[in-house]
């Protein structure tokens, strides 16, 4: 089987690098598949919806388009890996096709949350759940743990400033590899964040932290799947008060422990 696959978006930060990378290295571990690099030399093509399949954005819709013309090529098509929220009709699909429309195209559909699930099901009932790919990268993983704070980066600014003697910034855009990102925040025992791969690879290290939310609740819907009660602040008054009283451990470790016991995602579920 010919495979292309869709949405690169490795030049955002190590994480999305992992995602693309671990898509290729699933390609390579499938007994008879090939990589090919144009949808005319395919049999199948697979889209990596990742974070960009929310509020109607542009991404989203070149995405979903390009399932639909892999159809209408008599291609099949696969989307993957993928947010979907606040998702629905707009303007910029031309003649007011509902992207709901396009999500109908594909032979089927995996998202990485929760909540993505639910808002998802009323159109893909056959909708599948799966964890970030990033996740699945075989990397060996750091020996040494450290015992600093660190803070991350966020989609909206907290508002205030965390002072520089208490954290270290460790900010996902400034490695070039996953490895090297877990790498440099394996020093710390306590991490900030508002970015979803920062929070992903919190997780893979098992270091508590406490998140703000980005531009979607991607962060929370991975937490309501594991039924952790931990919060994730929407305000700088709640990321203050999140900070200075984390949940107990117990339910860091019932979110740690859940994401290393799911099945990961291999193309077999695709029914390649």
């Amino acid at each position: 089987m010919k495979i292309f696959l869709r949405g690169n978006h490795s030049r955002l930060h190590a994480g999305a690098s992992a995602v693309w990378r671990r898509m290729n290295q699933l390609v390579e571990e499938k007994v008879g598949a090939q990589l090919v690099s144009s949808m005319d030399e395919c049999d199948c093509v697979i889209v990596n919806g990742e974070g960009s399949m929310h509020d109607n954005g542009c991404s989203s819709l070149a995405k979903l388009k390009f399932g639909k013309k892999a159809k209408d090529s008599g291609k099949k098509a696969y989307l993957i890996n993928s947010v979907w929220q606040n998702m629905g009709e707009c303007s910029c699909c031309g003649w007011g096709k509902k992207h709901d429309d396009y999500l109908k195209e594909f032979d089927l559909v995996c998202v990485r949350d929760l909540i993505s699930l639910n808002e998802i099901k009323h159109i893909r009932p056959d909708a599948m759940i799966y964890t970030d790919l990033s996740y699945d990268v075989p990397v060996d993983l750091p020996l040494q743990r450290g015992s600093k704070k660190a803070v991350g980066s966020f989609f909206h600014h907290p508002g205030f400033k965390f002072p520089k003697n208490e954290y270290t910034k460790i900010i996902i855009k400034r490695f070039p590899t996953w490895e090297q990102y877990l790498n440099a925040l394996s020093v710390s025992n306590f991490f900030v964040s508002g970015k979803h791969h920062e929070f992903f690879a919190a997780c893979k290290l098992r270091i508590p932290f406490v998140a703000y939310r980005g531009n979607t609740d991607k962060v929370l819907g991975v937490i309501k799947r594991a039924e952790a009660n931990i919060p994730v602040a929407s305000t700088p008054e709640e990321l203050k008060f999140n900070i200075n009283n984390p949940p107990d451990i117990g339910e860091y470790n019932k979110l740690f422990d859940f994401l290393d016991k799911q099945k990961p995602f291999k193309l077999e579920d695709l029914g390649l």
